[in-house]
């Protein structure tokens, strides 16, 4: 509503009074702005209030249930239990041969590559399949069995080929020894002698005993013959007769007994033949034994330089493509085997800061840059270890998935050599409202 207003002023113009002077009101708002000023709403100034502390609760009820947990950050590296095994190249040269291609399930001892040798591997490979045999019965207490064992000759050998003569020369005089060889059947002839001459000896001293007992009654009748002689009661002939006998006897017993002297003699003979023979067949056995492991160990040697093999079983991965003819240096990586076992663990190194608030048993959330969080989700972990001492300052923590490498939005995430992370480690689970709390009394004591 628009009012004016009339003021009168006295303006003395020359000692005289003037005329009422009118003065307009400045209006400082619009009409619509001073209706407004002049009647408030009524619910605004009803629920105004009330609407405000509601607000206000909605928002401390907002920050009750919105978690926010205190983290420790620091890096992370997924590690397997059983890691993947490298195979290199022991020895430079061309690759002559390829057996596997990239991610193919291998076993354990399973041949990848050979590599350029002056040998023939297929020579060598057979070879060593025969020494694995004899190996198995050269020590296994079966070394009879050892000449069943069917050995092919070879001559493409190479570095192997001086062991193999070797072991073929000890093979041949270890025969003799074995069952049914010639130092066998030389020995069972020399036990068949010594058998005899026992034998003999045995019957011998008995015959021995019998002449000793005839000897003392031969020298009885002597010694009785002797005296009568003297005494005259016997004649001399007689005497005579009686001396003969008793030489005669122990002519026969000294014959006897030089007798089995020979005989033992020769049965000493026979047993130093027997040392002598079992010395030998001993000697040839341990040649042969010898020869065999040397065999085998240069065939191992070969293997390792020549012949590249899976270390374990799982999936050979190539470290970069291979191709047969292609020239490789020693100590180049072929690949990796990657074992089957699905077990992994993290390793962080977590810094000083905070670092005394980390637990064992405390949750872990793992973000992988490969595999953005917002999309696959993270991975959960434990804190399983904390390393007690540091390393450049920093602590080791050793971190397990419980889950494996499954994240919270269901994605399996396939193990690769080298994956890192980020590691957060809920060291305290509070709620926005805490934190808040905490904050504003933090800043009220400072």
């Amino acid at each position: 509503m628009e009012q004016q207003q009339n003021h009168w002023t006295n303006e003395i113009v020359g000692g005289r009074r003037s005329g009422p002077v009118v003065v307009p009101t400045i209006e400082l708002r619009s009409p619509d702005v001073n209706e407004v000023l002049g009647q408030p709403p009524a619910w605004l100034v009803r629920w105004g209030i009330s609407l405000v502390f509601l607000v206000l609760l909605v928002l401390l009820g907002i920050a009750w249930f919105i978690h926010y947990p205190d983290r420790v950050s620091a890096p992370l590296r997924v590690l397997a239990v059983s890691p993947p095994r490298p195979v290199v190249t022991r020895t430079e040269g061309k690759l002559e041969r390829l057996f596997v291609v990239d991610d193919q399930p291998v076993r354990a001892g399973q041949v990848l590559a050979w590599l350029e040798s002056t040998a023939d591997h297929a020579e060598v490979l057979a070879l060593d399949r025969v020494a694995d045999t004899l190996v198995q019965r050269a020590n296994g207490n079966r070394l009879e069995r050892v000449q069943t064992v069917s050995i092919p000759l070879f001559f493409r050998l190479g570095e192997v080929q001086r062991s193999y003569q070797t072991f073929q020369e000890a093979f041949v005089r270890a025969k003799a020894s074995l069952a049914n060889g010639l130092n066998s059947q030389k020995g069972q002839v020399l036990t068949n002698d010594v058998g005899q001459l026992q034998s003999l000896y045995e019957n011998g001293q008995a015959q021995l005993d019998n002449l000793e007992a005839d000897l003392q009654l031969a020298a009885e009748e002597l010694d009785s013959q002797e005296r009568l002689s003297k005494r005259g009661l016997v004649s001399r002939n007689e005497y005579r007769q009686a001396l003969s006998r008793y030489l005669s006897r122990k002519q026969a017993y000294e014959q006897a007994r030089s007798s089995l002297n020979s005989n033992r003699l020769s049965q000493n003979g026979k047993r130093q033949e027997q040392l002598e023979l079992q010395r030998t067949v001993t000697d040839g056995r341990v040649s042969l034994v010898q020869a065999i492991n040397t065999l085998k160990s240069d065939l191992e040697a070969w293997k390792q330089r020549y012949v590249a093999v899976a270390p374990v079983a799982g999936r050979f991965s190539m470290a970069t493509t291979l191709q047969e003819g292609q020239y490789l240096k020693t100590g180049q990586e072929l690949g990796h085997v990657l074992p089957p076992d699905g077990r992994y663990y993290g390793e962080m190194l977590v810094g000083q800061y905070n670092f005394g608030k980390v637990r064992v048993g405390q949750r872990v959330l793992v973000q992988l840059p490969s595999y953005p969080h917002e999309q696959f989700g993270s991975v959960e972990g434990e804190v399983k270890a904390i390393g007690a001492m540091p390393r450049d300052t920093a602590f080791r923590i050793q971190v397990v998935f419980p889950n494996g490498l499954m994240t919270t939005a269901h994605h399996p995430i396939p193990y690769r050599t080298g994956l890192v992370a980020s590691g957060q480690i809920i060291t305290e689970d509070t709620r926005l409202l805490e934190r808040l709390f905490h904050e504003f009394l933090r800043v009220v004591r400072q």
